[in-house]
C-alpha cells in the first residue's frame, strides 16, 4: 500500500497485490478514506494492479467506496482480476491503461471438512456468486443469466481495455502505464494464469524506487519479535497478530503521551517556581527602593526588564544585576568627623563600594586605601593593581 499527496485536495493510493493481503484489506481502505475526509482532501485516486483476493474484504472496500462522500477514481495500471474487477462498479470513474486487462470468473474457495462443511461452503459460494452476477449485470446492462453464462461458467475470462469499457467495467481507456508491455493474446494469458499476467506488469510499472513490494503473506515471526508481541505465535491468525500489533502500538502511544504530559508538568512547575522566586526578589528590591525608574519609564516597565533577565539568564545573574542598584551614598556617610574612615561607616562589601558615586568612590579609594584594598582582594582574590 502506497499513499502520496498530489496536491492539497488530492491524494493517491496504490492498491497492488491481492485484496485481503497485508495492509490491502477492507479495514485499511476504510480507515484511509475516513482519514482523507477528516484531513480535508476532496479527491482520491486509487491505482489498481490486483489479481483478486478475498470476497469478504473486497465487499468491504466496495461498500466503503460507495458510501464515501469523496470523489474517488480508479485507474487500472495493469490488471484488475477476480475480486479486483468485481469492486470496479463502486467507482463512478474507472480509467484503464490501453494495455491493461480485467478478468472475471466464478468465486472460488478451497476448503475441507465433512459433508456439512462442504454444503455450507457451497451455499456461501453460491451467495457470493449471485452478488457478483448482480453487480456485473447492473454495470454492463446484460441480464443476470447471460452474465452467468458468459463470464461465470468456471473458467477465467480476460477482457482487454476496450472490452472493459464496452461492458461498463471501465469508463475510459488511457495511455499505457506499463511501457513496452508485450501484447498478450488469449492463449498467452491462459498459459500464464492470473498471477503470471500480474507479474508481467510488475517490473514495468513505474520507476524502480516506486515499484510495489509484493508481500502477500505477513512475516508474523518478524513482526512478533520486532514489537515484542505477547499471546501470539507464528501459527496465530493474521487478524489476531495484527490486532496485537495495533494494541501494542496504542499502548506505546499512550506511554509516550503520558511521558510528554509528565515532562510538561515538570517544566511548568519549574517555570512557576522560577517566576515566584523572581517576583520575590523584585518585590524586595522595590521595598528597598532599589528599582528606581528612569525618566520616561514606569516601575512596571523596569520590573519587566528585570523579569526577562531572571527568566532568560537565571536567578544568579538577576541577583548580580540587582546588587548594583539603589541610591548612591555620598562619601561623608562612610567617614567619621576627622575625615578618616570609621569602622561603622566604612563600606562592608564590594557592592557597597560600587554603590558610591564617581567622586565619592575616588575619595574613598585614596583616603581609605587599606579598606578599599581589603574589599577589592575579597572580591577578586588579589590586591588592586597600582
Amino acid at each position: 500500500m502506497f499513499v502520496r499527496e498530489i496536491d492539497k485536495k488530492t491524494v493517491e493510493v496504490k492498491l497492488y497485490g491481492d485484496i485481503g493481503g497485508w495492509f490491502a484489506d477492507g479495514e485499511t481502505i476504510t480507515n484511509l478514506l475516513d482519514n482523507f475526509e477528516a484531513s480535508g482532501y476532496e479527491n482520491v485516486i486509487i491505482r489498481i494492479h490486483c489479481y483478486g483476493g478475498s470476497v469478504f474484504e473486497g465487499n468491504v472496500i466496495y461498500n466503503a467506496v460507495l458510501r464515501s462522500p469523496l470523489n474517488i477514481k480508479a485507474i487500472i495500471d495493469g490488471v484488475a482480476a477476480s475480486m479486483g474487477c468485481f469492486i470496479l462498479p463502486a467507482f463512478s470513474v474507472v480509467e484503464i491503461a490501453d494495455n491493461g486487462f480485467g478478468m472475471l470468473h466464478r468465486p472460488e474457495w478451497r476448503t475441507g471438512g465433512n459433508a456439512d462443511d462442504l454444503t455450507a461452503a457451497a451455499k456461501l459460494l453460491t451467495d457470493m456468486e449471485q452478488i457478483c452476477i448482480k453487480r456485473i449485470s447492473e454495470c454492463s446492462g446484460i441480464a443476470e443469466d447471460e452474465v452467468k453464462a458468459k463470464w461465470l461458467d468456471g473458467t477465467d475470462h480476460w477482457l482487454n481495455a476496450k472490452e472493459m469499457v464496452e461492458f461498463g467495467l471501465a469508463t475510459e481507456v488511457i495511455p499505457a502505464t506499463a511501457k513496452n508491455m508485450k501484447e498478450l493474446d488469449s492463449s498467452m494469458v491462459l498459459d500464464l494464469g492470473v498471477e503470471g499476467v500480474y507479474n508481467q506488469y510488475v517490473a514495468l510499472l513505474g520507476d524502480t524506487k516506486d515499484k510495489p513490494i509484493i508481500k502477500n503473506e505477513m512475516d508474523k515471526k518478524e513482526l512478533i519479535q520486532a514489537l515484542g508481541l505477547e499471546g501470539v505465535t507464528e501459527e496465530s491468525p493474521d487478524s489476531l497478530v495484527l490486532a496485537k500489533a495495533k494494541e501494542k502500538q496504542e499502548a506505546l502511544a499512550a506511554q509516550a503521551a503520558q511521558a510528554k504530559a509528565s515532562a510538561d508538568a515538570v517544566v511548568a512547575l519549574a517555570k512557576a517556581e522560577l517566576n515566584a522566586a523572581i517576583k520575590a526578589r523584585l518585590d524586595a528590591a522595590v521595598a528597598a527602593n532599589k528599582l528606581i525608574p528612569p525618566a520616561g519609564k514606569t516601575i512596571d516597565q523596569v520590573r519587566a526588564s528585570y523579569e526577562k533577565i531572571g527568566q532568560n539568564a537565571g536567578l544568579d545573574v538577576l541577583d548580580l544585576a540587582l546588587a548594583g542598584l539603589g541610591v548612591k551614598k555620598p562619601i561623608v556617610d562612610y567617614l567619621h568627623p576627622e575625615g578618616k574612615g570609621g569602622s561603622d561607616a566604612d563600606p562592608k562589601t564590594w557592592a557597597d563600594v560600587m554603590a558610591l558615586e564617581g567622586a565619592t568612590l575616588t575619595a574613598f579609594r585614596s583616603e581609605n586605601h587599606e579598606a578599599y584594598a581589603k574589599l577589592y582582594k575579597a572580591e577578586f582574590g588579589h590586591e588592586p593593581i597600582k
